[in-house]
């Protein structure tokens, strides 16, 4: 009965020995291991899917190009009341 709780994780493994301590009969606790096993297959799909996710980011973002885009130099204003033809 117990051994079933050895697939958990730690955070959990406590936590599945009481549930099944708390067991009344042999059908009880396969019920109750069956409930078990349901939630760690959902446990395990959930970080695969964060996992796929986590890893899809990765690659689009490896993916992306950043471009700098060159600004104009700035034209340097000519006063307007100078006829010398200099240009300063």
């Amino acid at each position: 009965m117990a051994q079933e709780a050895g697939v958990f994780p730690k955070s959990l493994k406590s936590y599945v020995q009481r549930a099944l301590a708390l067991c009344k009969d042999e059908k009880q606790s396969a019920a109750c291991q069956e409930i078990m096993k349901e939630v760690r297959l959902q446990l395990v799909i959930k970080c695969c899917l964060e996992h796929t996710t986590s890893v899809a980011k990765t690659f689009l973002m490896s993916c992306c190009l950043v471009v700098e885009i060159k600004e104009p130099e700035p034209v340097l204003a000519r006063n307007p009341m100078d006829n010398s033809g200099y240009g300063y």
